[in-house]
């Protein structure tokens, strides 16, 4: 059975976020990377560690957008 509009926007909604998590992370991990060979390895430490946090939210939020999907989580209309 298809989504509701309001739980196909859910869906949407998380998806979104989800790769907006991914891109943030992907970028963090790249700023990282150039402060650590520019000689600052406590910072780009505590940069790998937020974008490793970042991915492990991207997931959460797909396995939200997953039981969406398969109507375990459900949005009500007002």
């Amino acid at each position: 059975m298809p989504l509701t509009k309001p739980n196909q926007e859910l869906h949407e909604d998380l998806d979104g976020h989800a790769a907006s998590l991914d891109w943030a992370a992907h970028d963090l991990l790249l700023i990282a990377k150039r402060i650590e060979e520019a000689g600052l390895a406590d910072d780009a430490k505590a940069l790998n560690k937020i974008g490793k946090d970042l991915k492990e939210w991207r997931e959460i939020v797909l396995t939200i957008s997953d039981e969406v999907e398969d109507e375990l989580i459900v949005r009500s209309e007002p």
